[in-house]
């Protein structure tokens, strides 16, 4: 389309007031912003753009067929970046109650579904800081469950060693009651 477009805008020059050349040439300049659009993830313009160029007359079969394909790819692009935005919202929702292996197998979910890899480029960096919050709470959470251990840990020791003074202390108090019951 690249090519006919160079062709197009050559025999336009040629023949500027040929309304049938300039009508296909128009139509590829705006093919053209659509390709544009769709590369940069402007889905609201390609579908607009889209809509427009599909309702003019004459429009070739061949760039109908790309510019319907480029529509189509918007359309699902957009639903999958909505719902995608959806489930980020959702997560940070689970990261804001402290559920984080939950939040972290949303997005490993979201990250496996291979419809959606195109679409995930866009949030690339939300899912990052997430991943990151994700990551810091569940080490956070660790590193406190292993504070709890060593301190339940120390507390018994603590007490089997307060135990064991007791019984230190009772087995004196009871040799030093036998030798004052029984004198030798």
């Amino acid at each position: 389309f690249d090519k006919a477009a160079s062709y197009y805008e050559l025999a336009l020059e040629e023949k500027n007031k040929d309304e049938e050349v300039k009508k296909v040439y128009e139509q590829l300049v705006s093919f053209q912003a659509i390709k544009e659009d769709a590369e940069k993830n402007n889905w609201i313009d390609v579908i607009k753009q889209s809509n427009e160029l599909l309702t003019a007359e004459s429009l070739p079969s061949a760039l109908k067929q790309e510019v319907e394909t480029y529509m189509q790819n918007a359309q699902e692009s957009m639903n999958h970046q909505k719902e995608i935005s959806n489930k980020l919202v959702e997560v940070t929702k689970l990261i804001n109650n402290e559920q984080y292996e939950e939040a972290q197998n949303e997005i490993e979910l979201l990250q496996q579904n291979e419809s959606m890899k195109n679409s995930l480029v866009v949030y690339q960096q939300d899912l990052n800081d997430l991943v990151s919050k994700i990551n810091t709470a569940l080490k956070n959470q660790k590193e406190e469950a292993e504070k709890q251990v060593i301190q339940k840990r120390v507390e018994e020791t603590a007490k089997k060693q307060a135990v064991s003074q007791q019984n230190t202390y009772l087995d004196r108090m009871n040799t030093l009651k036998d030798k004052q019951e029984y004198p030798t």
